[in-house]
């Protein structure tokens, strides 16, 4: 740089060049070096998210031809399939649950939609391999809300998730939410918005009337709400710990016994005073 002065350039903007110039390695290096520095989660609301937004935002202003937007496209699927599932695979094979029964190790599932665009299913792809608590099933964009609502109906997963990436979706978001609603499933309803937004409370009203639980802002966020929530349910589903039954003994109730021995004593003092049905004597 100029005068030797260090600039530091966004990651997601790092990642994007790596993608526009195809190189893979360099691509999924850099997400490898996020996902070891804060987390998988992190890695996908700071780099991945950030540059899908970039990406989405060149294609309307059409800075991408088909090709460009074709290789990015490929090399965003590969570094997540390389990278974050990688690291998810790890992360199953040392949870506490690996080797056990397999009935009781069995996780709750969450049913992830994308609300409009195809880069919030490539999102969710990512977001699935963040836990080992839960699994998750991404649905596709090309659904129609009316399935989406029978899968929940006919599976009825412990927690259903919708995903909106602005520009856009929040209309769509919110018919997913009320058809799913009619459709009879009662379970929690998330609703994550990537994003900062000046009147999040009207978002959040909004979302609230048709039909959703929770709303969040960030993926980070929305783990940590899933996360509450499987517990929570999980508690609920655990039967109460059996007690020993233990042998019956004899016991005489304290009071009664006082009493008995008050009659008694009543009936000897009588006798000693000369005391009679029939008549009293003093």
């Amino acid at each position: 740089t100029l005068l030797g002065e260090k600039v530091d350039i966004a990651p997601s903007l790092l990642f994007y060049q790596r993608l526009l110039s195809n190189k893979h390695d360099r691509a999924t290096e850099l997400l490898a070096s996020s996902i070891k520095d804060g987390g998988t989660i992190n890695a996908i609301d700071t780099v991945l998210v950030p540059t899908l937004r970039r990406i989405r935002r060149d294609v309307d202003e059409e800075r991408l031809s088909n090709e460009q937007l074709q290789v990015v496209n490929q090399s965003f699927e590969h570094a997540i399939d390389s990278v974050i599932w990688t690291s998810h695979e790890e992360l199953l094979a040392a949870s506490p649950t690996e080797g056990k029964d397999p009935v009781k190790a069995s996780r709750p599932n969450v049913l992830a939609i994308p609300a409009h665009h195809p880069s919030e299913e490539l999102i969710l792809k990512a977001f699935a391999a963040t836990t080992p608590l839960y699994s998750v099933t991404v649905g596709s964009n090309n659904s129609m809300p009316d399935d989406f609502a029978a899968h929940a109906i006919r599976e009825f997963p412990a927690a259903i998730l919708i995903y909106v990436l602005p520009r856009g979706g929040f209309s769509l978001s919110r018919f997913l939410c009320s058809s799913i609603r009619k459709a009879g499933y009662t379970g929690p309803i998330l609703v994550c918005c990537s994003g900062k937004f000046r009147y999040f409370d009207r978002l959040f009203v909004k979302f609230r009337k048709a039909g959703a639980n929770f709303v969040t802002t960030s993926l980070r966020q929305t783990e940590k709400k899933l996360s509450s929530l499987i517990a929570l349910a999980s508690e609920a589903i655990d039967p109460p710990v059996a007690q020993p039954i233990l042998p019956l003994e004899p016991c005489i109730d304290s009071r009664l016994s006082t009493d008995v021995g008050r009659l008694e004593s009543c009936e000897l003092r009588e006798r000693q005073m000369g005391y009679s049905k029939d008549k009293k004597v003093f």
